[in-house]
């Protein structure tokens, strides 16, 4: 599918799409969309497939997803975004990314159940997320090659005497909010494990350790402030935040 022959170069780009899904339950296999379609395949309603579609129109948009539950196999966008304009209900799986990237666009704060495993991406930057710091339920990100951020991460920080422990998840977490924390507590030999609570959005404080207070900055610095009331001797700290 194509909006000119190969053999033609139009002047401009218009706003073509090559194939609109308007309706449910469609199957869209093996198919190119090449130069010079604006848009390669754009998902209005759910529950359809892609299996199969090679999306090579000249760079820009190549697949939009603006309706839950459809899904994509074994895809191809060749130098031409995925973007998600509705990112929950969505899987992707298999699918390659040459010179392009995975852009969540959705303006509901909330994503449930979108999941992004087992594709190989070609782009220093594959994933990204624009400025709404996403809550995620049920989402799957998973053996997603050349991929350096995730939707959880764990860093730990060992010190003598201190009461202020800080740990910024700003360069490795995907998604720039966190949901949840979990930190253990490593002294003399003995660990202690504390969950953190649900935290808003803004920063909030929860009782630790030593009548201490934890506060997840979840909106500026993605990170988690542990502040206690007296210092520990020689100890680790490891935090997971999801």
């Amino acid at each position: 599918l194509a909006e000119y022959y190969w053999s033609k170069k139009p002047s401009k780009q218009t706003g073509s799409i090559g194939i609109l899904l308007n309706g449910y339950d469609n199957y869209v296999t093996n198919t190119i969309v090449f130069d010079y379609s604006h848009i390669g395949v754009v998902m209005n309603h759910g529950t359809n497939i892609l299996t199969g579609v090679h999306t090579w129109n000249g760079g820009g948009v190549g697949i939009v997803n603006a309706a839950l539950g459809n899904r994509m196999i074994g895809c191809y966008l060749d130098g031409n975004v995925l973007q998600l304009d509705f990112a929950s209900q969505f899987s992707v799986t298999n699918t390659f990314f040459l010179d392009t990237q995975l852009v969540v666009n959705d303006v509901v704060p909330l994503i449930d159940a979108l999941v992004v495993t087992d594709n190989m991406f070609v782009h220093p930057t594959p994933i990204v997320v624009k400025n709404i710091p996403y809550v995620l339920m049920n989402c799957v990100f998973r053996d997603n090659l050349n991929s350096p951020q995730a939707t959880q991460a764990t860093k730990a920080l060992s010190k003598v005497g201190e009461t202020v422990f800080v740990f910024d998840f700003s360069d490795v977490l995907l998604f720039r909010r966190i949901v949840r924390a979990e930190y253990s507590i490593s002294l003399k030999g003995n660990t202690t494990s504390v969950p953190l609570s649900y935290l808003e959005m803004y920063d909030e404080a929860n009782t630790v350790g030593n009548g201490g207070v934890a506060l997840v900055n979840s909106t500026s610095s993605c990170a988690v402030h542990l502040n206690f009331v007296d210092p520990y001797a020689n100890v680790t700290i490891i935090v997971t935040a999801f």
